[in-house]
């Protein structure tokens, strides 16, 4: 019998548990597998190398780097690209990575993704008023 380590739900903000071996709950399974990943590059994350070296770098670094911050113990689940990535070598810098759990990587991606909808649509330009 295989055992998969419980993990929060990957959909921004939610905090429900995964089914065994998924990334998403029941709830945003469908809608995530219906949409598709937002990234170009989302095949990279299919590939043997990223398998490999994602299980690793989790191995080595077993710890939330957001939580231990809080002074909090939470088991990382994701590897973040803190300086994104726009080629394959990019993509493999380790030095580049962040071990984080599910929800530590879904608050950030939601202050990423808020903070370029403020820039793109609240700005001067549109008139839009910050707070």
């Amino acid at each position: 019998m295989a055992y998969y380590r419980k993990t929060i739900c990957s959909a921004a903000g939610c905090t429900n548990y995964t089914e065994s071996g998924c990334i998403y709950c029941s709830e945003h399974k469908k809608q995530y597998i219906k949409r598709g990943t937002t990234s170009e590059h989302a095949d990279w994350y299919k590939t043997a190398w990223w398998t490999k070296h994602r299980k690793a770098f989790l191995l080595s670094h077993i710890w939330c780097e957001e939580c231990l911050k809080q002074d909090k113990h939470t088991l990382a689940t994701t590897v973040h690209h803190t300086h994104g990535y726009g080629d394959w070598q990019s993509f493999c810098d380790v030095s580049k990575w962040q071990a984080l759990c599910s929800t530590c990587h879904s608050r950030i991606h939601t202050t990423v993704t808020n903070e370029q909808l403020w820039d793109k649509y609240g700005g001067k330009d549109n008139g839009g008023t910050k707070g």
